[in-house]
């Protein structure tokens, strides 16, 4: 399972490349915090995401909003919750760009990537399968 933030998500939205993202990941789990801010952000411009289309996103509750509480000093509500989030459901990747919070996941033993690290795995995927 691969949980995602905000922000990797908006980038490829942003970018008109949220199609790229999905036939990459396959799918993604986000927390509902995740959810408010991709689906609000900015409504007018690109970048915001449609919940309702994109069945490849799936939402799910964080069981311990007490973890969630123990990160929120340090970390916003989205970075949080995705942490938790990949904790409570051991989650195989956390897709996150932010500096503080991937020092937290890997503090944790999360593995992680952002959406460069997306990028560059893409490309040479493409050009492996090019060279065979």
């Amino acid at each position: 399972m691969i949980v995602s933030n905000a922000t990797p998500l908006i980038a490829f939205a942003r970018i008109g490349q949220l199609g790229l993202l999905q036939e990459i990941v396959k799918s993604i789990v986000i927390p509902k915090a995740v959810a408010l801010e991709i689906s609000t952000y900015d409504q007018d411009k690109t970048g915001s995401i449609d919940l309702l289309r994109e069945q490849w996103i799936s939402v799910r509750e964080i069981a311990s909003q007490q973890q969630v509480s123990l990160l929120l000093p340090t970390l916003d509500r989205g970075e949080s919750e995705v942490i938790v989030l990949a904790l409570e459901q051991k989650a195989s990747l956390v897709l996150i760009d932010e500096l503080a919070a991937r020092q937290v996941c890997k503090s944790l033993n999360i593995p992680i990537t952002g959406s460069i690290g997306i990028l560059i795995r893409e490309h040479l995927t493409f050009a492996m399968s090019i060279n065979t």
